[in-house]
């Protein structure tokens, strides 16, 4: 073999070695953008449980995301996993992991308060428009109803 046949073999290897590196990298640094995201996400939607929006545009998410709150509280428990198990650096994971565990915490503060509000909620109801308010109601409207009240805890 000649010197140029050793050259072009050690080229080979090399870009072949130089490229596995770079795509075990890229796949890291993806994965690391990708749970770092769903984190933010996670607690950004969260924080407007308790937040008032102060934009019109933001109003809507202020108002839909209490409604969506079951679904919010397993999207930051994926978060939390995801975050705890993907990444290695110390810092970035302790932050990650408390970006989704205040989203947690919101998330199931808001479940918590849920039955409380709704029986309340069916008290002044019912203060203010009798006790069979419900009765009231034509009967091919009310065959559309919820049955239940605690029925909309799971909707």
């Amino acid at each position: 073999m000649t010197n140029d046949q050793y050259c072009f073999i050690f080229y080979s290897v090399f870009v072949v070695a130089t490229n596995k590196v770079r795509m075990i990298g890229i796949r890291k640094v993806f994965s690391l953008t990708l749970v770092l995201l769903l984190n933010g996400i996670g607690l950004f939607l969260s924080a407007w449980i308790v937040l008032g929006a102060p934009t019109m545009l933001l109003l809507t998410v202020a108002v839909g995301v209490p409604e969506v709150c079951p679904w919010l509280f397993g999207f930051n428990a994926i978060a939390f996993l995801l975050s705890w198990l993907w990444i290695d650096r110390l810092r970035l994971k302790y932050l990650a992991c408390l970006a989704s565990f205040l989203g947690l915490l919101i998330c199931g503060l808001q479940l918590a308060a849920r039955p409380q509000t709704q029986m309340k909620m069916a008290d002044v109801m019912a203060l203010g428009l009798g006790v069979n308010y419900l009765d009231k109601i034509p009967v091919e409207i009310r065959a559309e109803m919820r049955s239940r009240i605690q029925d909309s805890i799971c909707a």
